[in-house]
């Protein structure tokens, strides 16, 4: 298992209209892409306290390679889960949240929004820590 993953999952709680949708659209990418970065699953998870819904997962997580052992092309990976996210932000009026977890101390980190307006790609790749901000 790798230490990283980034995910980008919708935001909020009820999603029982967009959830088939938003499944549909990232098993879709993740079946028709090649990954750089490492595995990539669609991730639709209701966890409860009892009989009540407690949360709701709904996106997408990627494995994220060692920092400073990243292959050649690995955030073009990143970029294709941003604008797929950004894409069903738009068309279903749902805000994503793209950040990374840590799988060892079980830390997560929200880092960038996603909510069908433009992205600032350089923006995201400062902050993932690819490249420094222009």
């Amino acid at each position: 298992m790798r230490k990283h993953v980034l995910y980008a999952y919708a935001e909020g709680d009820d999603f029982d209209f967009v959830a088939a949708t938003i499944t549909e659209r990232l098993d879709g990418l993740v079946a028709n892409r090649e990954w750089i970065s490492g595995d990539a699953r669609v991730v639709n998870q209701q966890s409860r306290k009892g009989a009540e819904a407690d949360g709701w997962d709904l996106g997408i997580n990627l494995e994220l390679p060692d920092p400073e052992k990243e292959p050649c092309g690995w955030f073009e990976d990143i970029e294709e889960i941003a604008i797929t996210c950004n894409e069903l932000a738009r068309d279903l009026d749902t805000p994503f949240v793209i950040g990374i977890s840590d799988q060892e101390s079980g830390i997560a980190d929200d880092l960038f929004g996603l909510d069908g307006g433009a992205i600032d790609v350089e923006r995201l790749k400062a902050i993932i820590g690819t490249e420094s901000p222009k």
